[in-house]
């Protein structure tokens, strides 16, 4: 039995899977703040990762210039949001490796535990930093020319039937 897409063209098809998966990458970004847990960011570059498949997959079927211009900012937010992982998968290492520490002889264990933390403070500083920066990304990424073109591109062939 043919599935509930299959009279859908390729363009039609690849259109309402990118805006769809826009649409819920905007929503996500949209109620991330400074307190949004590390997993929450992970989950909005994951969505952004699945963004970027599919519509690279799918890049020959649309104007090259236009959607170059969505592509950029799409990868400038991924990769502060990698950042953002990257950092916070760093101090749950160092806060793992603090525990599995033993009794190390003569104060060895406040230093290293000194050191841990310092570090730990460190690449939370600048986790901050990176978030601050993905608070821009997404804002250039969701701009009224970015949502613009992800409509023209991806949901005015919809809009019109």
């Amino acid at each position: 039995m043919p599935g509930p897409n299959a009279a859908l063209g390729p363009y039609e098809y690849a259109s309402a899977q990118i805006w769809k998966r826009y649409r819920k990458i905007c929503r996500i970004a949209s109620a991330i703040g400074p307190d949004t847990a590390d997993v929450e960011v992970h989950d909005l570059r994951i969505h952004c990762k699945k963004l970027r498949y599919l519509m690279e997959f799918f890049a020959s079927l649309f104007p090259q210039a236009a959607f170059k211009s969505l592509l950029k900012p799409l990868k400038i937010l991924q990769d502060n949001l990698g950042m953002i992982n990257d950092y916070a998968v760093q101090q749950i290492n160092l806060q793992q490796f603090l525990r599995k520490v033993g009794n190390w002889p003569d104060g060895v264990d406040l230093e290293v535990a000194q050191s841990v933390g310092a570090l730990t403070a460190a690449l939370h500083a600048q986790q901050a930093e990176e978030r601050a920066k993905t608070v821009k990304s997404f804002a250039a990424f969701n701009s009224p020319q970015i949502q613009q073109t992800f409509r023209v591109l991806f949901r005015a062939q919809k809009e019109k039937q």
